[in-house]
């Protein structure tokens, strides 16, 4: 048991020493497998591939998202200001899905 302990704890003291360069952040994400620079959440959220990505899903699944929940009041022209927030809620959705996806698939 004592020997689980010591693997657990130097895990931790392993994941503890990488620090990201801008702030001095616990980096622990990768998106280059041929080096090994770790970036802090921040980082890795505005990764360019990792944001460009979560926003084209953003707009395709959002706009499908829109047009299956507020078609009617859209067709209908009764947008209210309720109704525009709820449209910029449903782009964040699945911009939020797919980063997260991203960043717990890239975590070392």
């Amino acid at each position: 048991m004592g020997q689980i302990e010591t693997e657990d704890s130097s895990h931790i003291a392993k994941s503890s020493e990488h620090r990201c360069p801008h702030g001095n952040r616990r980096a622990v994400y990768s998106f280059d497998r041929t080096s090994e620079k770790l970036l802090c959440v921040q980082c890795a959220i505005l990764y360019p591939s990792v944001f460009r990505r979560s926003l084209a899903i953003s707009v395709i699944v959002g706009s499908l998202l829109i047009l299956i929940n507020q078609g009617d009041v859209l067709l209908r022209g009764s947008i209210t200001s309720l109704v525009i927030l709820k449209m910029c809620l449903t782009y964040m959705v699945p911009f939020c899905v797919s980063t997260i996806s991203a960043l717990s698939a890239n975590r070392v």
